[in-house]
């Protein structure tokens, strides 16, 4: 009988032979539902939670004052070299921000 339930994180070590095969990295959050026959790891599933950065928020009068980018290099200091996570950018204007910051 196939059993499935989320893994433990203490237990992610048994799912890592699935990410080298892939050449892809355990998520540092999220959870990991397995498929599982008498012990063995028949199948995996996981759910990552992918960070965003949003709102953005200057006072008026402040503006120009403010270092959005500084905010940025911030928030950059919280990930590993390599890690992403998205700037949703509902007008013009913060998708240049977004541009200028070197995102796609």
């Amino acid at each position: 009988m196939i059993t499935y339930r989320f893994l433990p994180k203490e237990d992610w070590a048994r799912v890592q032979f699935i990410f080298d095969l892939h050449g892809g990295k355990i998520p540092q959050i999220g959870e990991i539902q397995i498929a599982e026959q008498d012990g063995e790891i028949v199948g995996m599933h996981v759910l990552q939670l992918v960070p965003h950065a949003e709102p953005l928020w200057i006072k008026e009068g402040w503006r120009g004052k403010v270092s959005w980018r500084r905010f940025l290099l911030e928030i950059d200091k919280l990930f590993p070299a390599g890690a992403a996570y998205f700037a949703f950018t509902p007008n013009g204007r913060t998708t240049r921000m977004a541009e200028l910051a070197g995102m796609h």
